[in-house]
Protein backbone atom coordinates (compact mmCIF):
# COMPACT_ATOMS: atom_id res chain seq x y z
CA UNK A 1 0.00 0.00 0.00
CA UNK A 2 1.50 3.35 -1.05
CA UNK A 3 0.40 5.73 1.70
CA UNK A 4 2.01 8.59 -0.17
CA UNK A 5 -0.80 8.40 -2.74
CA UNK A 6 -3.56 8.72 -0.14
CA UNK A 7 -4.99 12.24 0.25
CA UNK A 8 -4.99 13.98 3.62
CA UNK A 9 -8.79 14.20 3.39
CA UNK A 10 -9.00 10.41 3.16
CA UNK A 11 -6.74 10.07 6.20
CA UNK A 12 -8.95 12.48 8.13
CA UNK A 13 -12.05 10.45 7.28
CA UNK A 14 -10.42 7.14 8.15
CA UNK A 15 -9.17 7.88 11.66
CA UNK A 16 -11.02 9.17 14.72
CA UNK A 17 -7.64 10.35 16.04
CA UNK A 18 -5.70 12.00 13.21
CA UNK A 19 -2.10 10.65 12.94
CA UNK A 20 -0.20 13.90 13.36
CA UNK A 21 2.42 14.66 10.69
CA UNK A 22 2.00 11.16 9.25
CA UNK A 23 3.53 12.17 5.89
CA UNK A 24 6.76 13.22 7.54
CA UNK A 25 6.81 10.01 9.57
CA UNK A 26 6.30 7.91 6.43
CA UNK A 27 9.01 9.82 4.56
CA UNK A 28 11.59 8.97 7.24
CA UNK A 29 10.32 5.40 7.39
CA UNK A 30 10.95 4.99 3.65
CA UNK A 31 14.66 5.61 4.29
CA UNK A 32 14.81 2.20 6.02
CA UNK A 33 11.69 0.58 4.57
CA UNK A 34 13.56 -2.47 3.31
CA UNK A 35 14.64 -3.29 6.87
CA UNK A 36 12.41 -5.53 8.93
CA UNK A 37 11.69 -4.32 12.51
CA UNK A 38 9.43 -1.34 13.21
CA UNK A 39 8.35 -0.10 16.64
CA UNK A 40 5.53 2.30 17.50
CA UNK A 41 6.23 3.44 21.05
CA UNK A 42 2.76 4.93 21.44
CA UNK A 43 0.00 2.97 19.70
CA UNK A 44 -2.71 5.45 20.73
CA UNK A 45 -5.49 5.67 18.17
CA UNK A 46 -3.53 3.40 15.83
CA UNK A 47 -3.08 5.85 12.96
CA UNK A 48 0.69 5.79 12.69
CA UNK A 49 0.75 2.04 13.35
CA UNK A 50 -1.79 1.35 10.62
CA UNK A 51 0.01 3.49 8.04
CA UNK A 52 3.46 2.11 8.87
CA UNK A 53 2.32 -1.51 9.01
CA UNK A 54 0.51 -1.07 5.68
CA UNK A 55 3.80 0.18 4.19
CA UNK A 56 5.95 -2.56 5.71
CA UNK A 57 7.26 -5.28 3.43
CA UNK A 58 6.81 -8.55 5.31
CA UNK A 59 8.54 -7.43 8.51
CA UNK A 60 7.98 -7.34 12.26
CA UNK A 61 5.84 -4.55 13.70
CA UNK A 62 5.54 -4.03 17.47
CA UNK A 63 3.33 -1.34 19.01
CA UNK A 64 3.40 -0.38 22.68
CA UNK A 65 0.75 1.32 24.78
CA UNK A 66 0.44 1.55 28.54
CA UNK A 67 -3.33 2.20 28.38
CA UNK A 68 -5.26 -1.04 27.88
CA UNK A 69 -8.37 0.98 26.96
CA UNK A 70 -6.56 2.36 23.93
CA UNK A 71 -5.44 -1.11 22.92
CA UNK A 72 -9.04 -2.35 22.99
CA UNK A 73 -10.23 0.64 20.96
CA UNK A 74 -7.49 0.18 18.40
CA UNK A 75 -8.03 -3.57 18.11
CA UNK A 76 -11.64 -2.85 17.13
CA UNK A 77 -10.38 -0.53 14.39
CA UNK A 78 -7.76 -3.00 13.14
CA UNK A 79 -10.27 -5.87 13.11
CA UNK A 80 -12.57 -3.72 10.97
CA UNK A 81 -9.63 -3.21 8.59
CA UNK A 82 -8.89 -6.93 8.43
CA UNK A 83 -5.70 -6.68 10.49
CA UNK A 84 -5.29 -9.14 13.37
CA UNK A 85 -2.49 -8.06 15.73
CA UNK A 86 -1.29 -10.49 18.40
CA UNK A 87 -1.41 -9.04 21.92
CA UNK A 88 1.60 -10.35 23.86
CA UNK A 89 0.22 -9.50 27.33
CA UNK A 90 -3.17 -8.52 28.73
CA UNK A 91 -2.09 -6.33 31.63
CA UNK A 92 0.63 -3.74 32.20
CA UNK A 93 1.86 -5.74 35.20
CA UNK A 94 2.15 -9.02 33.22
CA UNK A 95 5.25 -10.15 31.39
CA UNK A 96 4.93 -10.80 27.66
CA UNK A 97 4.18 -14.30 26.40
CA UNK A 98 7.20 -15.01 24.20
CA UNK A 99 5.56 -18.20 22.91
CA UNK A 100 3.07 -16.01 21.00
CA UNK A 101 5.88 -14.32 19.08
CA UNK A 102 6.55 -15.83 15.65
CA UNK A 103 8.84 -13.19 14.21
CA UNK A 104 7.11 -11.50 11.32
CA UNK A 105 3.70 -9.97 11.87
CA UNK A 106 1.95 -7.32 13.99
CA UNK A 107 2.26 -7.42 17.78
CA UNK A 108 0.92 -5.21 20.56
CA UNK A 109 2.44 -4.91 24.04
CA UNK A 110 0.57 -3.37 26.99
CA UNK A 111 3.61 -1.71 28.55
CA UNK A 112 5.05 1.76 29.11
CA UNK A 113 7.57 2.67 26.43
CA UNK A 114 10.34 2.70 29.01
CA UNK A 115 10.07 -1.10 28.69
CA UNK A 116 10.85 -1.19 24.96
CA UNK A 117 14.53 -2.01 25.38
CA UNK A 118 13.85 -4.94 27.72
CA UNK A 119 11.00 -6.32 25.61
CA UNK A 120 13.06 -6.19 22.40
CA UNK A 121 15.92 -7.95 24.17
CA UNK A 122 13.55 -10.74 25.25
CA UNK A 123 12.49 -11.11 21.62
CA UNK A 124 16.12 -10.92 20.44
CA UNK A 125 15.38 -7.88 18.29
CA UNK A 126 16.56 -4.37 17.59
CA UNK A 127 14.52 -1.76 15.78
CA UNK A 128 15.20 -0.33 12.34
CA UNK A 129 12.56 2.36 12.82
CA UNK A 130 10.88 3.78 15.91
CA UNK A 131 8.16 6.42 16.12
CA UNK A 132 7.05 8.02 19.37
CA UNK A 133 4.00 10.31 19.25
CA UNK A 134 3.78 11.97 22.66
CA UNK A 135 0.36 13.54 22.13
CA UNK A 136 -2.68 12.54 24.12
CA UNK A 137 -5.33 10.72 22.09
CA UNK A 138 -8.69 12.18 21.12
CA UNK A 139 -10.21 9.14 22.80
CA UNK A 140 -8.84 10.32 26.13
CA UNK A 141 -10.52 13.68 25.64
CA UNK A 142 -13.83 12.49 24.17
CA UNK A 143 -14.45 9.42 26.34
CA UNK A 144 -15.38 9.89 29.99
CA UNK A 145 -11.91 8.88 31.17
CA UNK A 146 -11.23 11.91 33.32
CA UNK A 147 -8.87 13.84 31.02
CA UNK A 148 -11.11 16.64 29.76
CA UNK A 149 -11.53 19.93 31.60
CA UNK A 150 -15.23 19.77 30.74
CA UNK A 151 -16.04 16.41 32.35
CA UNK A 152 -17.18 15.80 35.89
CA UNK A 153 -14.79 12.85 36.19
CA UNK A 154 -11.19 13.73 37.12
CA UNK A 155 -8.72 10.88 36.73
CA UNK A 156 -6.07 11.25 33.96
CA UNK A 157 -4.33 7.93 34.71
CA UNK A 158 -2.88 6.20 31.66
CA UNK A 159 -2.44 2.93 33.55
CA UNK A 160 -3.09 1.41 36.95
CA UNK A 161 0.45 2.18 38.12
CA UNK A 162 -0.08 5.94 37.82
CA UNK A 163 -0.70 8.18 40.82
CA UNK A 164 -4.24 9.11 41.87
CA UNK A 165 -4.84 12.76 41.03
CA UNK A 166 -7.59 13.31 43.61
CA UNK A 167 -5.31 11.99 46.35
CA UNK A 168 -2.63 14.44 45.23
CA UNK A 169 -4.91 17.47 44.87
CA UNK A 170 -6.64 16.87 48.19
CA UNK A 171 -3.63 15.83 50.29
CA UNK A 172 -0.39 17.32 48.97
CA UNK A 173 0.96 20.41 50.76
CA UNK A 174 0.33 23.72 49.02
CA UNK A 175 3.99 24.22 48.07
CA UNK A 176 4.21 20.79 46.40
CA UNK A 177 1.06 21.51 44.40
CA UNK A 178 2.47 24.86 43.31
CA UNK A 179 5.75 23.22 42.26
CA UNK A 180 3.91 20.60 40.17
CA UNK A 181 1.75 23.21 38.44
CA UNK A 182 4.74 25.43 37.71
CA UNK A 183 7.25 22.74 36.73
CA UNK A 184 4.99 20.68 34.47
CA UNK A 185 2.51 23.32 33.33
CA UNK A 186 4.75 26.39 33.21
CA UNK A 187 1.85 28.21 34.86
CA UNK A 188 2.75 31.72 36.07
CA UNK A 189 -0.01 31.79 38.69
CA UNK A 190 0.86 28.36 40.10
CA UNK A 191 1.21 29.55 43.71
CA UNK A 192 -2.18 31.25 43.64
CA UNK A 193 -3.90 28.25 42.05
CA UNK A 194 -2.34 25.91 44.62
CA UNK A 195 -3.43 28.19 47.46
CA UNK A 196 -7.00 28.23 46.17
CA UNK A 197 -7.03 24.44 45.70
CA UNK A 198 -6.08 23.96 49.35
CA UNK A 199 -8.67 26.50 50.48
CA UNK A 200 -11.44 24.85 48.45
CA UNK A 201 -10.75 21.22 49.39
CA UNK A 202 -12.11 18.65 48.87
CA UNK A 203 -11.85 18.89 45.07
CA UNK A 204 -14.13 16.25 43.56
CA UNK A 205 -14.27 16.89 39.81
CA UNK A 206 -12.61 18.44 36.78
CA UNK A 207 -15.25 21.17 36.90
CA UNK A 208 -14.15 22.08 40.45
CA UNK A 209 -10.52 22.41 39.35
CA UNK A 210 -11.43 24.35 36.22
CA UNK A 211 -13.50 26.87 38.21
CA UNK A 212 -10.61 27.47 40.61
CA UNK A 213 -8.21 28.27 37.74
CA UNK A 214 -10.73 30.59 36.04
CA UNK A 215 -11.38 32.44 39.30
CA UNK A 216 -7.67 32.89 40.03
CA UNK A 217 -7.07 34.34 36.57
CA UNK A 218 -10.10 36.63 36.80
CA UNK A 219 -8.90 37.91 40.16
CA UNK A 220 -5.40 38.55 38.79
CA UNK A 221 -6.19 39.87 35.31
CA UNK A 222 -9.77 41.13 35.74
CA UNK A 223 -10.87 39.29 32.61
CA UNK A 224 -12.07 35.89 31.52
CA UNK A 225 -9.62 33.41 29.98
CA UNK A 226 -9.89 30.76 27.29
CA UNK A 227 -9.67 27.03 27.88
CA UNK A 228 -6.10 26.83 26.59
CA UNK A 229 -4.93 28.65 29.71
CA UNK A 230 -6.89 26.29 31.97
CA UNK A 231 -5.31 23.29 30.26
CA UNK A 232 -1.83 24.21 31.51
CA UNK A 233 -2.71 23.17 35.08
CA UNK A 234 -4.50 20.04 33.87
CA UNK A 235 -1.45 19.19 31.74
CA UNK A 236 0.80 19.63 34.76
CA UNK A 237 -1.12 17.12 36.84
CA UNK A 238 -1.42 14.66 33.93
CA UNK A 239 2.33 14.74 33.28
CA UNK A 240 3.08 14.35 36.99
CA UNK A 241 0.73 11.49 37.83
CA UNK A 242 1.76 9.51 34.75
CA UNK A 243 5.48 10.29 35.11
CA UNK A 244 5.51 11.23 31.45
CA UNK A 245 8.81 13.11 31.38
CA UNK A 246 10.59 10.39 33.36
CA UNK A 247 9.28 7.85 30.84
CA UNK A 248 10.56 9.94 27.94
CA UNK A 249 14.00 10.31 29.55
CA UNK A 250 14.30 6.54 29.93
CA UNK A 251 13.33 5.89 26.31
CA UNK A 252 15.82 8.46 25.05
CA UNK A 253 18.56 6.94 27.21
CA UNK A 254 17.84 3.49 25.77
CA UNK A 255 17.88 4.48 22.07
CA UNK A 256 21.42 3.24 21.45
CA UNK A 257 20.44 -0.24 22.66
CA UNK A 258 17.04 -0.17 20.94
CA UNK A 259 18.13 0.74 17.41
CA UNK A 260 20.05 -1.25 14.84
CA UNK A 261 22.89 0.49 12.99
CA UNK A 262 21.25 2.97 10.56
CA UNK A 263 18.05 2.72 12.63
CA UNK A 264 15.91 5.86 12.76
CA UNK A 265 13.91 7.29 15.69
CA UNK A 266 11.17 9.87 15.11
CA UNK A 267 9.79 11.83 18.07
CA UNK A 268 6.64 13.96 17.89
CA UNK A 269 6.27 16.37 20.80
CA UNK A 270 3.55 18.86 21.67
CA UNK A 271 4.93 21.14 24.37
CA UNK A 272 8.24 22.73 25.28
CA UNK A 273 9.02 20.38 28.18
CA UNK A 274 9.03 17.35 25.87
CA UNK A 275 10.79 19.10 23.02
CA UNK A 276 13.53 20.41 25.30
CA UNK A 277 14.22 16.91 26.64
CA UNK A 278 14.40 15.46 23.13
CA UNK A 279 16.60 18.27 21.82
CA UNK A 280 19.10 17.92 24.67
CA UNK A 281 19.12 14.11 24.46
CA UNK A 282 19.83 14.30 20.72
CA UNK A 283 22.82 16.55 21.42
CA UNK A 284 24.21 13.88 23.73
CA UNK A 285 23.51 11.15 21.18
CA UNK A 286 25.57 13.02 18.58
CA UNK A 287 28.58 12.21 20.76
CA UNK A 288 27.63 8.53 20.70
CA UNK A 289 27.61 8.00 16.95
CA UNK A 290 24.15 9.33 16.09
CA UNK A 291 23.29 11.74 13.28
CA UNK A 292 20.57 14.38 13.50
CA UNK A 293 18.28 14.12 10.46
CA UNK A 294 16.45 17.29 11.50
CA UNK A 295 18.71 20.25 12.24
CA UNK A 296 15.59 22.12 13.39
CA UNK A 297 12.26 20.57 14.33
CA UNK A 298 9.72 20.02 11.57
CA UNK A 299 6.24 21.47 12.02
CA UNK A 300 2.91 20.57 10.36
CA UNK A 301 2.23 21.64 6.80
CA UNK A 302 -0.47 24.22 6.15
CA UNK A 303 -3.01 21.75 4.76
CA UNK A 304 -2.65 19.58 7.88
CA UNK A 305 -3.20 22.58 10.12
CA UNK A 306 -6.35 23.40 8.17
CA UNK A 307 -7.75 19.88 8.45
CA UNK A 308 -6.47 19.13 11.97
CA UNK A 309 -5.92 22.30 14.04
CA UNK A 310 -5.00 20.17 17.07
CA UNK A 311 -1.63 19.50 15.44
CA UNK A 312 -0.57 23.17 15.58
CA UNK A 313 1.93 22.65 18.42
CA UNK A 314 3.46 19.44 17.04
CA UNK A 315 7.20 19.23 16.40
CA UNK A 316 9.19 16.38 14.90
CA UNK A 317 12.83 15.66 15.67
CA UNK A 318 14.61 12.71 14.06
CA UNK A 319 17.87 10.95 14.83
CA UNK A 320 19.69 8.06 13.14
CA UNK A 321 22.02 5.56 14.81
CA UNK A 322 25.33 5.32 12.97
CA UNK A 323 27.29 3.59 15.72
Amino acid sequence: MNIRNVSIEEIKRKFFHFPVMYREVIDFFYLVRKKSVVVDATLGGGGHSYLLYSSLNDGTFIAFDRDIRMIHKTLDFFNHEGIRPIVLNQNIFDDIDVSLFFGRGFYIVNKRFSNIKNILQKLNLKADFLVCDLGISMYHLKEDWGFSINQSNLDMRLDEASYNILDIINNYPEKELADIIYQYGEERFSRFIAKEIVRRRPIKSAIDLKEIIIQVYFKKLKKHINEKVVQKTFQAFRIYINQELQELKLLLQDLKEILNPDGIAVFISFHSLEDRLIKNAFKDLKNQGFVLLTKKPLTPQEDELNINPASHSAKIRVVQCKA
